[in-house]
Formats: C-alpha cells, structure tokens, sequence
C-alpha cells in the first residue's frame, strides 16, 4: 500500500487539478488493472484516493 500511495503523491504533484478523476489518468488505469489499488473506486479523485491511503497507512 505504501508503493501505491507514493504513486498516488508522484502522480499528483504532476497533475494540476488535484480534483481529476482516478479513471481520467491513464497511468493509474492501467495499474489498477492489473490489481493495484483494489481501494480506489473509479469516480474518487485523486485528492481523496491519497487521503484515504494516508488514512490506511495512519500517515497525517
């Protein structure tokens, strides 16, 4: 889980609107295809996927 949030951060500090869809970012797709963040519906955004990783991991 940690390797998906640090994704999540990467991805986000290079995307403009922290607001974008989960789905609208190729990247992520592909990865949760293959089985990675089985905790991300399609419709959160980006902003809330971290957060909610943060709060998996009890990160603040």
């Amino acid at each position: 889980m940690k390797f998906e949030l640090d994704l999540l951060e990467t991805i986000a500090y290079n995307v403009s609107n922290k607001e974008e869809k989960f789905s609208n970012i190729m990247e992520l797709t592909i990865m949760k295809n293959k089985g990675y963040f089985q905790y991300v519906p399609n419709d959160m955004t980006l902003k809330e996927a971290i957060i909610m990783y943060r709060k998996l991991l009890n990160i603040k």
